[in-house]
């Protein structure tokens, strides 16, 4: 689980709060879910199934994949959370 101490001296203190077991087991989930994907894309895409290189682009397609859900679940959650901050005010803007 993460955790932190504040740093030592006088200054600001923070606390690193864990992610909910929800969203973690979540986060896992998809990580898996694109690795899988990966995996199975990588001989495909290269019609590889039943050679050599099948082993060999099934791990490098699983890396890929679960890399590229790793980098878009963050920008996901990045933008939920500045989306979160903006507020429209749809009424002014019409009246305008």
């Amino acid at each position: 689980m993460a955790s932190a101490v504040p740093p030592p001296g006088p200054g600001p203190s923070w606390e690193v709060v864990p992610a909910p077991t929800a969203s973690r087991r979540r986060a896992v989930g998809l990580l898996l879910a694109g690795a899988l994907a990966g995996a199975v894309a990588g001989p495909v895409l290269k019609d590889a199934f039943g050679t050599p290189d099948a082993l060999k682009l099934a791990a490098y397609g699983a890396i890929t994949f679960a890399t590229l859900a790793s980098v878009l679940g963050s920008l996901a959650d990045r933008a939920r959370r500045v989306m979160g901050r903006v507020f429209l005010d749809v009424d002014a803007a019409l009246e305008a």
